[in-house]
């Protein structure tokens, strides 16, 4: 395999329909092999599964008990073997292109962050943090209204 470039994160919790489905969304991507999935499980009381033949670089680890999708996401993080580390939703729609668009902004970018939009998948119920999101426009300034937070439709 070559070096990693990218790691995808994924936190889920109790949620194996949504895996399956951003699983084979982002296994339709033809990107070559320096990408990899981390899936973290936060405790669900059945942990999920990858399917019977998943991709060498979709990996799964679990928490034993549930602390969160920010701690999930830190943990997979902390398995990252990529340079640089997406955090994705398990309720977002990815397109067939998806890592080809990140890896081509990679290549033709300088940044220490970067936030993009994606698509919540039509049927999924939003919590109300990400309703509070999606319901939000444009930027706010934070309490000393120096630094404006740009909104999307996945945080934390």
């Amino acid at each position: 395999m070559a070096q990693l470039e990218l790691s995808i994160v994924i936190p889920v919790f109790d949620d194996q329909k949504n895996l399956d489905r951003i699983l084979a969304e982002l296994s339709a991507n033809s990107a070559g092999d320096n990408w990899e999935v981390i899936i973290v499980d936060d405790g669900s009381p059945t942990p999920p599964a990858l399917g019977s033949m998943p991709p060498s670089h979709f990996k799964i680890c679990r928490n034993e008990s549930r602390r969160g999708a920010a701690h999930a996401r830190n943990v997979g993080v902390q398995q990252a073997q990529g340079e640089f580390v997406v955090l994705l939703s398990v309720f977002l729609k990815v397109p067939q292109d998806y890592i080809s668009q990140i890896l081509g902004f990679i290549e033709t970018h300088t940044f220490h962050v970067a936030q993009h939009l994606l698509t919540k998948e039509a049927g999924l119920k939003a919590d109300h943090f990400q309703t509070f999101l999606v319901d939000q426009n444009s930027r706010i300034p934070n309490a000393d209204k120096n630094l404006p937070i740009k909104n999307t439709q996945f945080g934390a």
